[in-house]
């Protein structure tokens, strides 16, 4: 517990979560209702932030803590992921899309202006949330990187379940599927290029969409 509140932890973690939370700010203004739930998400979304921002930095066992929110080790690398999160997003608008729009219809941005608005929730909070402090806890928990290859892949398809719980489809097998494969690659670019890995698969993953309105 004391890497969390380590003077090194603390100097990456505030900064960086003050701005994951200013970027997606914007987004949860359109998202939520006026209101007091609007107000505490705009509230609470900061030291959540940070928080994850902490755990991440602190409990990623083969990292420092700087080497967790750095960029790739090499042009090769990032070329390597690049290339793997367009690949990834081909293959879902080919052949994911078409199911889930008949599930979660929602789940595609409305307009172009919407698409902006979500991408820094989407690149940004989304892999902190669901990719990087999953990772690292489950690591600070279990010391084995493959357990927390795991949670992550459990987190993505967990969150799938709550999002079509009620629905009667034959879908979601399928679905779980993708979703399991989706939080595998993540995983496995979250150690090995720290928070920039599922940054970029995540971006890149989103901007697909960006082809639904040309």
């Amino acid at each position: 517990m004391r890497e969390l509140f380590k003077l090194r932890t603390l100097r990456l973690a505030g900064p960086v979560g003050v701005v994951v939370a200013l970027a997606c700010t914007p987004y949860i203004l359109h998202a939520s209702e006026p209101g007091l739930l609007r107000v505490m998400q705009l509230v609470a979304l900061p030291p959540i932030s940070i928080v994850l921002l902490q755990i991440s930095i602190a409990w990623t066992p083969h990292r420092r803590p700087y080497e967790v929110l750095a960029c790739f080790g090499s042009p090769r690398s990032a070329v390597t992921l690049a290339g793997l999160g367009v690949l990834l997003s081909c293959g879902a608008m080919v052949l994911l899309d078409p199911f889930i729009g008949r599930v979660l219809p929602r789940y595609f941005p409305a307009s172009p202006w919407l698409l902006v608005l979500s991408l820094p929730w989407i690149a940004l909070f989304q892999p902190l949330f669901l990719v990087a402090s999953v990772y690292a806890f489950a690591c600070r928990l279990t010391r084995r990187p493959l357990w927390a290859v795991a949670a992550v892949i459990l987190a993505h398809q967990g969150i799938l379940l709550l999002q079509v719980k009620g629905m009667s489809t034959g879908l979601v097998p399928g679905l779980l599927l993708a979703a399991g494969l989706y939080g595998l690659v993540l995983a496995w670019s979250y150690h090995a290029h720290g928070l920039c890995g599922p940054a970029v698969i995540a971006l890149l993953s989103q901007a697909r969409h960006a082809l639904r309105f040309l």
